[in-house]
Order: structure tokens, then C-alpha cells, then sequence
């Protein structure tokens, strides 16, 4: 390939991620989960939503914040795919949130079990 042509398809190719990543966006901003013991405003929920998206490319199917005997500040993301979902866990830091770990689960998992029941500590039953 030439770099005459290579250029051009690059920049092409760069505009079609960039807008298929702000559509997504779009979409998990309006679709996202977030479970009801979880408290986030919605520059948070945004700035987070973003990180994300950006990082993962999928629709995201929820957020819930950590779990207090977890002993951190934070939220779980969860992200969904076809075989494997993934959690995203997400921090405050000076800078702003960024991603501190991303582990592979299945998705009944991410839907079944973290987005459908408090951590114990925050149960009322």
C-alpha cells in the first residue's frame, strides 16, 4: 500500500471508530443500569459512562458502587459481549476516574448476581 493511499484510509477508518464510539456512547447513556442502593450524580455517571465506552467498545449493562467490606471507594462497570462480559472497576483519582482493573466474567454473572442483589452488608433482609 502506499502512503498516498494509506493516509487517507486511516483517517477514514479513524472517523468511522470515532463516530461508532460517540453512537455508543449515546446509546449507554441512555440504557445504563444503575442498581437502586447505588448513589451517582449524573456528571459522574457521565464521565464514567465515557471512560468506559471508550475502553471497552460494548454496550455497558450496569453500574453498582463496590461494596462497603470491599474497603475502597468505586464502582463496578459492567460490560456486556456475546460470550464473555466484563467488569470494569472504577475509581476517583486527582485526575478524574480511570479504570484500575477490568476482569473477565460471564455475563450471567454481570446480569444474574451483581446487577440484581446488594452486596450482604447493604441488605435489609
Amino acid at each position: 500500500m502506499t502512503p498516498r493511499l494509506f493516509s487517507p484510509l486511516v483517517a477514514g477508518l479513524a472517523l468511522v471508530v470515532a463516530a461508532c464510539s460517540s453512537a455508543l456512547y449515546e446509546q449507554n447513556i441512555r440504557e445504563t443500569y444503575v442498581t437502586p442502593w447505588t448513589k451517582i450524580s449524573d456528571t459522574d455517571r457521565a464521565q464514567i459512562i465515557r471512560l468506559v465506552t471508550s475502553a471497552a467498545l460494548n454496550e455497558i449493562l450496569g453500574i453498582t458502587r463496590y461494596a462497603p467490606e470491599e474497603g475502597r471507594s468505586g464502582y463496578h462497570v459492567y460490560t456486556g459481549g456475546t460470550d464473555v462480559c466484563y467488569d470494569f472497576y472504577v475509581e476517583q483519582a486527582a485526575s478524574g476516574w480511570r479504570i484500575v482493573r477490568k476482569e473477565a466474567i460471564t455475563c450471567a454473572v454481570a446480569t444474574g448476581v451483581a446487577l440484581t442483589f446488594p452486596p450482604k452488608s447493604l441488605r435489609k433482609w
